[in-house]
């Protein structure tokens, strides 16, 4: 509709639609054997907690990878994250990336994991100092009936389908 309102033919919209593939990594899945690792680009608290509930329906238990990011993002979403997160099984925290802007005092991974674990006292909330002892712990807590979601992009993608082993 967009591109009509702009005056883009429509002979030529019609074709796009018929090619277009998606996008790559877009809550996409992957299997190995009965495990599945989940790539998903959501940081909305809103879109995570989805996100979650829907793999809920789809798996045993649900394991959850989060890089948090910006200081000034996560200061608005703080509580709405930890929200969401909590209705995991198991939370992995990577290392917070504030991307250039100072850190805020009780805003970092582990506060995040606090948060969380406050919300479901049961979530099994943890937050990592690195990306390869986050990867190891992964690798030790997934199972088989497992769905292993990465919320971020990237180089976590590339991690999570290591800790799949696909």
């Amino acid at each position: 509709v967009t591109a009509l309102t702009l005056g883009v033919d429509a002979a030529y919209v019609v074709a796009a639609c018929r090619t277009y593939a998606g996008l790559c990594d877009r809550c996409e899945v992957t299997r190995n054997g009965r495990r599945a690792l989940v790539t998903d680009y959501a940081s909305h608290p809103t879109c995570v907690e989805n996100d979650i509930a829907w793999n809920r329906t789809q798996c045993h238990r649900i394991l959850a990878v989060y890089h948090p990011y910006r200081y000034s993002l996560m200061a608005y979403h703080w509580d709405g994250l930890a929200r969401a997160l909590s209705r995991a099984d198991v939370v992995f925290i990577a290392p917070f990336d504030g991307a250039g802007e100072p850190p805020v005092e009780g805003m970092d991974s582990e506060d995040l994991a606090r948060r969380i674990r406050a919300y479901v006292p049961t979530c099994r909330a943890m937050a990592f100092d690195s990306f390869d002892a986050l990867e190891k712990a992964a690798k030790t807590i997934l199972t088989d009936d497992d769905r292993l979601i990465i919320f971020g992009g990237g180089p976590l993608f590339t991690m999570g389908h290591r800790i799949l082993g696909s």
